[in-house]
């Protein structure tokens, strides 16, 4: 289940005064719900929503985030929020975010697809027979595996661009959360642990390497549509 999906542009150049709403208003429609600038951190960013969905753009010189979470609710919550199965449906909002960026943004030098995933399993073992299906080239043992981190990247040409080179970082792991409550009385307060989750984690940064050429508009369009091709690939078929 995808928890967040963000596509990054590096625009040479490109200072946080010249981040306005103004390309909000392109991409999205109406104006963002709030800005604001940190010069101390030099960064921007505007805050909003999309098909529902919080988005967020977060402005940096020479480079942009347009990052679409997922919706949250005031019921508290052990686990991230989550936008949905990793599917053409979750991924269509982003898609359009992008395009209409590429038709208003300027050459850019670098793309970036990236994705946070998660599915919950009842236990580490549990998560190891979950997470090998997806991991060939690694043998885990679920009996003897209390935890686990598995960071690669396997690099590959571009098929629209030969030139261009797509990195396909991957971290898959299996995390442990663990819920406390807090019993206050007339003694001093307690805490107890109330019970622990499990949950299987991928975190998929699809990128190109810095161009040679700056790129624009429909080729910067095509590019990045072969990073979701791929992000989508290794959430199906796994490190293959």
């Amino acid at each position: 289940m995808a928890g967040q999906i963000r596509a990054t542009t590096f625009v040479p150049e490109l200072s946080i005064d010249e981040i306005n709403k103004s390309w909000w208003i392109k991409v999205v429609g109406d104006d963002p719900e709030t800005e604001n600038t940190d010069y101390q951190k030099n960064m921007k960013i505007l805050k909003g929503s999309f098909n529902d969905n919080p988005l967020v753009v977060v402005g940096q010189p020479e480079r942009i985030d347009w990052i679409l979470e997922a919706a949250t609710d005031e019921t508290p919550k052990t686990l991230p929020p989550i936008l949905g199965p990793m599917s053409n449906s979750i991924l269509e909002p982003l898609l359009k975010i992008v395009k209409r960026w590429f038709d208003n943004c300027p050459s850019v030098s670098r793309l970036a697809f990236a994705a946070f995933l998660t599915k919950q399993v009842g236990s580490v073992q549990t998560g190891c027979e979950e997470i090998q299906r997806y991991l060939p080239s690694v043998q885990l043992d679920p009996k003897e595996t209390t935890d686990f981190s598995y960071k690669i990247n396997r690099p590959k040409k571009s098929s629209i661009e030969p030139s261009i080179t797509i990195n396909r970082l991957q971290k898959w792991s299996i995390e442990t959360i663990s819920n406390l409550g807090v019993t206050i009385g007339s003694r001093e307060p307690m805490s107890t642990r109330i019970r622990d989750q499990c949950i299987c984690q991928l975190i998929l940064d699809i990128n190109t390497a810095i161009l040679d050429n700056t790129i624009s508009g429909d080729n910067a369009w095509e590019i990045f549509q072969e990073l979701i091709m791929h992000g989508k690939k290794i959430t199906r078929d796994g490190d293959v």
